[in-house]
């Protein structure tokens, strides 16, 4: 049964929406019915209606402010607002508001009636039931972040342990050892390793979204100047050779940012083809409303099929074996990117380099937004 609650002033008007109601046959309609405001909320504290036809004009309060209140108490119950003359405005008005429909009460049949009470039962069910998926997500992140956090945390020290043991071993006992011994305790040293390097990645990973985020102006040269000095001994190492465009004032977390700009330019550095010479340019473009910020390579290059998926967690697109780390990388940066307002996007070309782009919004639009 289909209970309906109709909030209108004239018991005409609610009279012939009964008999409309009435003459349902495929239905089974039930009412209550409502004078003005106060009536209103007293029916809604009685019984739990599965629609409203609110009429605009009631009373000492007309029919957007009631639907305002109906809205912020019961977001997911669907009102039809009915009104004596059709007004475009007030219709806009009305579905902006939360309204699941707008009818002319002249113009209201018993079937045309039926059918947007149904449709609006049915948006409304769709909405509450993609709120709820949405608040179970949201659940399901923050006790797999939770989770992560105390994980990675915790195999810490067993895998310093294991990895401490091992290079003691190596050191004082690879005499005792054949050749395959020495490489069976290699593999397990080399592993305890590729294993601290993702333990610490996850728990940066899951660090992300518990950091307080303080944003502030600062200078994009600045930070560029100590993400060069901080990689200053690989850029050395590896012949490197790096340009940029100047950087102009940012807004977001500073540090954030410089780690994000870090951990893009060691990528440029490590993907790279057997003796080539990376190089890197940082440039900056103005659109509009931010600040894109690009970090291209002369490096290996990305498949364009596998584009979408690199910033997704542990997802690795060569063997450890080929170029060592954890698969956390990018999707480290998208974190950094994201808690700063922001984005990142990639383009490459297989064989002749990729271009990572930040899209940062100017501290002015921060501002205005705040």
């Amino acid at each position: 049964m289909t209970l309906v609650l109709l909030v209108d002033d004239n018991p005409d008007d609610r009279e012939r929406y009964v008999r409309q109601l009435k003459k349902i046959a495929q239905a089974n309609y039930n009412y209550v019915e409502a004078d003005g405001y106060d009536s209103m909320l007293t029916m809604l504290k009685q019984h739990k209606p599965d629609c409203v036809l609110l009429d605009y004009s009631l009373p000492g309060r007309n029919g957007l402010e009631i639907l305002q209140e109906i809205v912020a108490k019961e977001r997911h119950l669907p009102v039809i607002m009915m009104t004596g003359q059709g007004n475009e405005s007030i219709a806009v008005k009305s579905l902006k508001e939360g309204a699941q429909h707008y009818l002319v009460k002249s113009e209201v049949t018993d079937e045309l009636l039926h059918t947007h009470i149904l449709a609006a039962i049915k948006h409304c069910a769709m909405e509450r039931e993609h709120d709820d998926l949405i608040e179970q997500l949201m659940e399901s992140n923050v006790a797999l972040e939770r989770f992560a956090y105390v994980a990675s945390h915790d195999l810490q020290e067993p895998i310093r342990m294991i990895n401490n043991f091992g290079k003691i071993l190596l050191a004082e006992y690879q005499s005792r050892l054949d050749d395959e011994g020495r490489e069976y305790l290699s593999m397990v040293t080399e592993s305890g390793e590729r294993m601290r390097d993702m333990v610490n990645d996850l728990l940066d990973y899951s660090r992300m979204s518990h950091e307080a985020m303080k944003p502030e102006q600062f200078e994009g040269e600045q930070v560029l100047e100590s993400v060069l000095e901080n990689l200053k001994v690989l850029i050395e190492d590896t012949h490197t050779e790096i340009t940029h465009d100047p950087l102009p004032q940012l807004s977001g977390n500073p540090v954030q940012i410089m780690r994000l700009l870090q951990n893009l330019i060691t990528n440029a550095i490590k993907y790279q083809p057997p003796g080539n010479k990376p190089c890197i340019h940082i440039g900056v473009k103005d659109c509009a409303d931010a600040w894109n910020i690009s970090v291209s390579d002369n490096g290996i290059g990305i498949d364009n099929r596998f584009i979408s998926q690199i910033f997704e967690p542990f997802r690795r697109l060569h063997t450890w074996d080929t170029i060592k780390g954890s698969g956390l990388g990018l999707a480290i940066c998208k974190k950094l990117a994201e808690n700063n307002n922001g984005s990142i996007s990639a383009s490459s070309t297989p064989g002749k380099g990729s271009i990572f782009t930040i899209s940062l919004p100017k501290p002015q639009i921060i501002m205005e937004a705040a």
